[in-house]
């Protein structure tokens, strides 16, 4: 916690709007504590800008998604407990393994984490990068890039991504309008 305590945190999200806030980010890097979603990462890299934080909080082997070494030096990766084993990449600096958002706060995860651990909501690795630092003392938390619906069937264009999804078929889709204007599906 005492990452957080006191600190400016900036989480940046893999959202279509990442890739215009990069040039304002790389200025003012140094005025945040940068959390980022590890889609996120090779983004950040491209435009000259390390996270202090990579967050991963999806129990599937996503490890396609792992960066190279170079892209994840000097960054800490803050992981769910229930992450596939693959996902546990000795690239990072250090690993921190944070509670199970699905579990809540039961007897296993007081035990590994203390009774003062964050209660993390379920949700999205976004949600979950906002979350903790406000839970451990940060005194404030800025959002970049979280307008994580698929705009064309992707992510931020440097983001990383496994492949583009032209149609959504998880339900209807619904329309809302995008930040950078136009209708975007969510």
């Amino acid at each position: 916690s005492h990452f957080f305590c006191g600190s400016d945190v900036l989480v940046a999200s893999p959202g279509p709007s990442l890739d215009q806030s990069l040039t304002d980010l790389k200025k003012y890097r140094d005025n945040f504590l940068i959390m980022a979603p590890l889609r996120s990462i090779p983004a950040l890299h491209s435009a000259g800008i390390s996270a202090d934080f990579a967050v991963w909080a999806d129990p599937s082997d996503f490890s396609v998604l792992l960066p190279d070494a170079n892209i994840a030096k000097g960054t800490a990766l803050l992981i769910a407990e229930s992450a596939h084993s693959n996902m546990f990449s000795n690239i990072f600096d250090r690993i921190y393994t944070i509670p199970e958002p699905a579990l809540g706060n039961n007897l296993l995860s007081t035990t590994a984490h203390g009774d003062d651990a964050p209660l993390i909501p379920g949700g999205s690795v976004a949600v979950v990068s906002t979350v903790i630092p406000l839970q451990l003392g940060a005194r404030s938390v800025t959002l970049i890039g979280q307008d994580l619906c698929f705009e064309g069937g992707r992510y931020s264009k440097s983001a990383s991504r496994i492949g583009v999804i032209d149609d959504l078929v998880l339900g209807a889709d619904i329309s809302c309008d995008s930040i950078s204007g136009g209708l975007v599906k969510t």
